[in-house]
């Protein structure tokens, strides 16, 4: 079971970094510094897939915390203007799917950080760093 919900967090993590790397080259991100934006995310969550298929401990907490902050990020960017503009950004096909690819690895990643190895559980000795 924790092989497969760790493949599955990578894939998901993974396909979402692609679906980011598609939308980096919308003619509108294109033209901004947001271009640049987009490959960071791209390298953030990469990074997270490679780090939860290398077994690294903390690389589940690290995807959940990518995942999240741009999970809050498109919500609050959808909401309110970005600095300099006079419109939030428009909510687009791309952004939707990655939006939901991400929210759809939020569980399978929180099992994972659960059962992390070194981290104690209910009733067992915390185990020293």
């Amino acid at each position: 079971m924790g092989e497969r919900n760790r493949a599955v967090a990578a894939m998901l993590l993974f396909v979402a970094a692609g679906i980011h790397v598609l939308a980096a080259y919308e003619p509108l991100h294109l033209e901004t510094q947001l271009f640049y934006v987009f490959w960071g995310v791209v390298f953030a969550q990469v990074l997270a897939g490679a780090l939860i298929l290398l077994r690294i401990r903390w690389g589940a907490g690290w995807a959940l915390l990518v995942n999240a902050v741009l999970i809050l990020a498109y919500a609050l960017t959808r909401l309110f203007p970005l600095t300099g503009e006079a419109m939030p950004e428009p909510v687009e096909l791309l952004g939707v799917l990655s939006k939901a690819v991400e929210l759809v690895s939020l569980p399978v990643l929180v099992v994972l950080f659960r059962t992390a190895p070194g981290r104690a559980t209910a009733g067992s000795p915390a185990e020293p760093l």
